[in-house]
C-alpha cells in the first residue's frame, strides 16, 4: 500500500489511525541513521565517530520491536504462531542477499588478502556462527561484522518458540525486563576484559532485541514525550562521538535505553520535527537498502581505511556499498520477495506492517 499523503498535518488521533493501517517511513529513516553510524565507525574506528558501533544496538532494538509486534499480532489473532512460515519468511528475506555478498567476497577477497581461509569465513558466516566463531577463533576476519546477523538469526530461531508461552503469563513484562537486566549485568561482569572477547556474542549482546520486545509489548500510544525523546537523541549522538568500543560494557545499555525511547516515540504516532528528517525520501531509501549496505560495507571499509583518510574511506565505502546494496535489492532480494508472494505466504497484518524486516 502506498503511503497516505495528507495535505494538512493530522491530529494525534488521525496520525495514529493513518499509521495503524500504513507504513511508518521514519523507522526506515532510523535504520538509515544506524547504518551510516556503523559505516562511519568502521571507516575510522578511532576517529570522529568512535562510538558509531551503537548503530548496531539501534538495529537490534528496532528488530526486536518489529518482530515481536508481528508475532504478537499473529498470536492475538490466531492463538498461535506459525513458526514454519516465520522461518521461511526470514530465509527469503535474509539469505539471498547474504549469498550474493558472500559470492562477491569469495571472488574478490583472495586477490586482496591472499593466503587467508576465505572459504572458511564464508562457511561460518553462512551458517550464522560468527558471533562465537570470531571471539574464540578469529574467524571470519574480514567479514566479522556478520556477528550481528548471527545474533539476530539466533534470536529469530528461538523467539517464536518462546513468545507464545511468555505472552500467556500475567507478568510477561516483568520477566522480560528481568532478563534484560540480568543479561546487561552479565555483560558488565566483563569490565576490564578485552572487548573482543565479549562484544560479539549472543549471550552478551542480545539485550537490544529483548529491549525491542519489551517495547512491542508495552507500547500502546505511549512515549516519553518530546522532551524525553530529545534527551534520548542527544544521548545517542553523544555516545556515537565519545563512546569508544573499549567502554562498550557501559555504553551498550545506554544506547539500548535511548533507542527504546526514540523508537517508542516514533511508533506511538507522536508528531515531532524529528519526522521531517527521518521521513525524507533519500533517508527512507537508504533505510530500505540498509541490510545490503551493512552486508557490503565492512571489507570495503577495512581495505580503504588502511589506504586513506577518513573522508576518502567513508565516501568510497558508502558509494561502493550502496552500489552493492542497490544491486542486491533489485535482484536477489526482489526474487526473495516474489517467492514469498508466489508461495502465498500470509501477509503481515496491516497494524504491524511498519517497515520491511
Amino acid at each position: 500500500m502506498p503511503p497516505i499523503i495528507a495535505e494538512t498535518r493530522p491530529t494525534h488521533d488521525q496520525y495514529n489511525r493513518q499509521r495503524s493501517i500504513d507504513y511508518i517511513p521514519e523507522l526506515d529513516g532510523l535504520r538509515a541513521v544506524a547504518c551510516l553510524l556503523v559505516i562511519a565507525f568502521h571507516s575510522d574506528p578511532g576517529g570522529m565517530f568512535s562510538g558509531g558501533f551503537i548503530g548496531v544496538d539501534i538495529f537490534f532494538v528496532l528488530s526486536g520491536y518489529l518482530i515481536t509486534s508481528i508475532l504478537t499480532e499473529e498470536f492475538n489473532r490466531n492463538g498461535t504462531i506459525h513458526t514454519g512460515r516465520f522461518y521461511i519468511q526470514r530465509f527469503l528475506r535474509l539469505l539471498p542477499a547474504l549469498l550474493l555478498f558472500l559470492s562477491a567476497y569469495l571472488a574478490v577477497a583472495p586477490w586482496i588478502w591472499p593466503g587467508h581461509p576465505h572459504m572458511l569465513d564464508a562457511l561460518v558466516t553462512g551458517t550464522y556462527l560468527s558471533d562465537y566463531a570470531y571471539p574464540f577463533f578469529q574467524t571470519p576476519f574480514y567479514i566479522r561484522h556478520t556477528w550481528s546477523l548471527a545474533v539476530e538469526e539466533q534470536f529469530y530461531l528461538i523467539w517464536p518458540l518462546i513468545l507464545p508461552f511468555l505472552v500467556r503469563q500475567r507478568h510477561a513484562l516483568i520477566i522480560l525486563t528481568t532478563a534484560w537486566i540480568a543479561l546487561s549485568l552479565w555483560r558488565l561482569s566483563f569490565i576490564g576484559a578485552e572487548w573482543s572477547t565479549y562484544y560479539y556474542r549472543f549471550d552478551t549482546h542480545c539485550t537490544g532485541l529483548i529491549a525491542g520486545a519489551i517495547l512491542a509489548l508495552v507500547q500502546k500510544g505511549w512515549s516519553f514525550g518530546d522532551a524525553g525523546t530529545k534527551i534520548a537523541l542527544f544521548g545517542l549522538f553523544a555516545i556515537s562521538l565519545l563512546g569508544g568500543i573499549e567502554r562498550s560494557t557501559l555504553t551498550i545499555a545506554a544506547a539500548e535505553v535511548f533507542s527504546f525511547m526514540v523508537i517508542g516515540h516514533i511508533a506511538s504516532g507522536n508528531i515531532s520535527p524529528l519526522f521531517s528528517f527521518l521521513s525524507a525520501g533519500p533517508v527512507v531509501k537508504i533505510g530500505k537498502l540498509s541490510y545490503g549496505l551493512y552486508l557490503w560495507h565492512f571489507p570495503i571499509a577495512y581495505y580503504f581505511r588502511e589506504q586513506s583518510g577518513f573522508l576518502v574511506s567513508v565516501s568510497v565505502t558508502f558509494t561502493l556499498s550502496l552500489a552493492g546494496a542497490f544491486l542486491s535489492y533489485h535482484t536477489v532480494e526482489k526474487w526473495g520477495r516474489s517467492m514469498k508472494a508466489r508461495a502465498k505466504l500470509r501477509p503481515q497484518p496491516a497494524s504491524v506492517r511498519v517497515t520491511e524486516t
